[in-house]
């Protein structure tokens, strides 16, 4: 596991995430950290994207409020304030 101290430390598994807001500067952004923090299987991100696994309905939704590329990049705030919704319930769907 790439990260186990991450998740030794939140008392979770990647498995116990059900929606991710991931840091997306840059497109092949997302494909490294789905797969470094095993939220994917290795390799498998591109085609994990492409079958749609990362949209609203997928296995792993990410970046519902359409992330940096799409709102702008307020140095990581608007991912932040969309975590905060998602957690709260009232987030983007």
């Amino acid at each position: 596991m790439p990260h186990p101290p991450l998740y030794q430390a939140a008392g979770m598994r990647p498995a116990d995430i059900d929606v991710a807001q991931l840091h997306d500067a840059y497109s092949h952004l997302v494909l490294a950290q789905l797969e470094d923090f095993e939220l994917c299987e290795a390799g498998e991100a591109a085609a994990f994207v492409r079958d749609g696994q990362t949209g609203p309905s997928g296995r792993m939704p990410v970046n519902l409020n359409g992330g940096l590329l799409f709102e702008g990049y307020v140095h990581c705030l608007n991912n932040v304030l969309e975590a905060v919704r998602q957690l709260r319930g009232d987030g983007t769907t």
